[in-house]
């Protein structure tokens, strides 16, 4: 299905403190703040105080109200501007014990789209500090609906098939066309709907309205429309519209659209593809057939098989991967594509065995899939991405979180869009992983933890930053382009790990097997001297929908500042402790992070985990300050130092500050305090990266990502 994304918001567009009322009728509000004495808001928070969630969750309200208030100038009657704040119900924890709310903002009971604020809360639960965005409104916005859900679902997939088919290219190289769809002799109907909450929850269905429609095999869409009211706010103010998901299943295909529903009904405010692309033991690739061959793992693997260990006991863990004797358990459900086809084992003894006969066919890449899958869930269950923090799990056996969204894991004989792919909602929705062929090499994703890690990782960053209950905390460029250099980073650094202990070099190209080249997938191996820079993002080549640069090279820049950052840590901590550390510090960053950040505040939520561990003793002085010289050095090497500055997670006005590696921090010393006196003194480079430079740039500037 052919379509051209849209996004017509202003969240590129955040006014800083004290800005100045336009007349648009709202203003976007950036805050990053440290809340300023005892909380004196006179809006008592709607949360008891009765248990330990609750104080927190009711303070972390306060704290928020007040800053808010601060920062936009409510005084005397007007306290308030209509909004209010909705929290996650189960507030976040780091590995040293910082608690995190996060907050969607709500205007009259309504959504306000891709907003959310976040406080933090230092260990010893006293100080606290804000971050995020939002939207003032500085008239009032009219709730009521001028459309009905149906019309607006029906405007909509009218705009999404209204394109003709076309070619496409993924990141690795292989064309797709679409596949056009049909809505001649079908209607959205209403199968549910709330009509007299606030935002209007509906579900909606395509339904025949002909005769010759009710002998036709598929419907247009796949699934049950999900549909709600949101405020959507333009640069000329708030807009109220309809948030409508639509899916195509066995298209690997699935679009969020918000429809105007006020005074100029009708109107594509946003388009967006969503796809990111008992006891066992089976015999499967541990990481990929051109690695090594196959072995025979024990499912689950046992607790000191993993790179990293828990920092306190964990109970019944590691879990059983397997509910009796096929490839579908708690955390992942494992498929041959669109079918209910999972693979059997057969029963020896008590172990439940998989044994597929060919290892590179359709139950071989069942197996692998669902062994990767598992591997992930256990590794980041260590690293802090349990129940409470929004993992995948069909039940949840601490009672926290939501439970009811094991990962459907399909992997299918051919190609698929996308060449592979994953889909993440809020928590409580299961996400769906898609792994196809390669067919230019004839090598399959579901074989390689290149592939299958990275796009396990979209689902932990979707589930941590901003809060396990947003759906759009990674849409500003610079955020999707953080989602895939975080994926990159897991998905080579855990493979490193073991490459490290067993004397080989560490792999800095992703995607190498599975195309059947050595240069991989991305632009640049991800050495220290990967080319490009903070400030390079504007330069980078433009996608002529979206008007913006390619989300994996964006995010090439970040995952080799995070790579450099853990090579500097293993070099002064040794290999066993540096990963382990350069891990826990990314995953608690994450929980750290405000929705739609830049790179600058996933920067700053690293470098605050940090000091994290260091308050709560879970590291000396001396390490803390070897990580911070390391990760200090890293991100000033790729433009993130510290005058560095972005007013928003756009692309056109971010002011880099590159910090070149002094030659006393590049041959760094082997004890954990030789970087303590370490000092940078190199001259900064400042670029402005203006639309107005990016233009005048040579094009030869820019590397177009496979």
């Amino acid at each position: 299905m052919a379509m051209r994304e849209i996004d017509t918001g202003n969240f590129q567009r955040a006014m800083p403190l004290k800005a100045a009322v336009g007349s648009s009728g709202s203003r976007r509000l950036r805050i990053s703040a440290r809340a300023t004495g005892p909380a004196s808001f006179d809006a008592a928070p709607a949360v008891s105080d009765a248990s330990p969630t609750g104080s927190v969750i009711s303070r972390a309200l306060t704290v928020l109200r007040n800053e808010r208030a601060r920062a936009a100038g409510f005084t005397g009657a007007r306290g308030s501007d209509g909004s209010d704040f909705v929290p996650d119900p189960v507030p976040q924890r780091t590995s040293s014990a910082a608690q995190i709310v996060h907050f969607q903002q709500f205007y009259r009971g309504v959504p306000v789209f891709r907003t959310g604020h976040t406080v933090r809360f230092a260990p010893q639960g006293q100080d606290a500090d804000v971050l995020g965005e939002g939207v003032v409104f500085t008239v009032e916005v009219d709730t009521a609906p001028s459309l009905l859900a149906a019309e607006a679902v029906g405007i909509a997939a009218k705009y999404l098939v209204s394109s003709p088919p076309r070619k496409s290219k993924d990141e690795f190289g292989q064309e797709f066309e679409d596949t056009p769809v049909k809505l001649d002799g079908f209607e959205p109907k209403v199968i549910a709907g709330f009509p007299t909450l606030p935002s209007q929850p509906t579900v909606l269905d395509w339904v025949a309205s002909s005769p010759q429609a009710e002998n036709q095999s598929t419907k247009p869409f796949s699934k049950p429309i999900p549909a709600h009211l949101v405020i959507f706010d333009q640069p000329a103010g708030p807009r109220l519209g309809w948030y409508a998901v639509f899916s195509r299943e066995a298209q690997f295909e699935q679009f969020a659209v918000i429809v105007s529903a006020d005074v100029k009904p009708g109107e594509m405010l946003y388009v967006r593809d969503m796809m990111h692309m008992a006891r066992a033991r089976g015999n499967v690739f541990e990481f990929s057939p051109g690695i090594a061959d196959r072995a025979m793992i024990d499912h689950p693997r046992s607790i000191t098989d993993f790179p990293i260990m828990p920092s306190t006991p964990l109970a019944s863990f590691p879990p059983d991967w397997v509910d009796t004797h096929e490839t579908a358990g708690n955390s992942t459900s494992a498929t041959l594509g669109l079918t209910n086809r999972s693979l059997s084992g057969t029963l020896n003894g008590n172990v439940v065995e998989f044994l597929p006969t060919d290892r590179f066919g359709d139950d071989q890449k069942v197996l692998n899939i669902f062994y990767f899958c598992n591997y992930m869930h256990d590794f980041l269950y260590i690293l802090g991405f349990d129940e409470a923090a929004g993992n995948f799990q069909k039940v949840n056996f601490t009672h926290l979180g939501v439970g009811g969204d094991p990962v459907r894991a399909r992997a299918h004989s051919g190609a698929v869009r996308g060449t592979a792919n994953m889909e993440t909602a809020a928590d409580g929705t299961p996400p769906v992983m898609n792994m196809g062929l390669v067919v230019s090499s004839g090598r399959h994703t579901a074989l390689d933890a290149d592939v299958v890690f990275h796009e396990y990782t979209h689902g932990l960053t979707n589930r941590l930053v901003g809060g396990t209950r947003q759906g759009h905390a990674l849409d500003a460029p610079q955020s999707r382009g953080m989602g895939e250099g975080w994926s990159d980073f897991f998905a080579l650094t855990i493979q490193n790990f073991f490459r490290a202990q067993n004397g080989q070099p560490e792999r800095v190209v992703t995607g190498n097997w599975v195309v059947k080249n050595q240069a991989g997938i991305r632009s640049n191996a991800y050495g220290d001297n990967y080319p490009f820079t903070y400030g390079n993002i504007a330069t980078f080549e433009r996608d002529p929908d979206t008007g913006l640069p390619d989300e994996h090279q964006t995010g090439e820049i970040w995952c080799a500042a995070l790579m450099m950052m853990v090579r500097r840590l293993r070099a002064a901590l040794g290999d066993v402790d540096g990963y382990r550390l350069g891990w826990q510090m990314v995953v608690d960053g994450l929980k750290l992070t405000p929705a739609n950040p830049n790179f600058l505040d996933a920067r700053d939520a690293i470098l605050l985990a940090l000091d994290h561990m260091r308050d709560q003793r879970r590291i000396s002085a001396a390490v803390h300050q070897t990580a911070r010289q390391a990760a200090l050095t890293a991100f000033g090497r790729f433009g993130m130092g510290p005058n560095a500055t972005s007013a928003d997670a756009g692309v056109d006005d971010i002011v880099e500050d590159v910090v070149p590696v002094p030659v006393a921090v590049a041959a760094l010393a082997a004890s954990a305090g030789a970087l303590a006196g370490a000092a940078i003194t190199a001259t900064r480079r400042r670029t402005r990266s203006s639309a107005k430079a990016r233009r005048s740039r040579s094009s030869s500037a820019s590397a177009k990502t496979r």
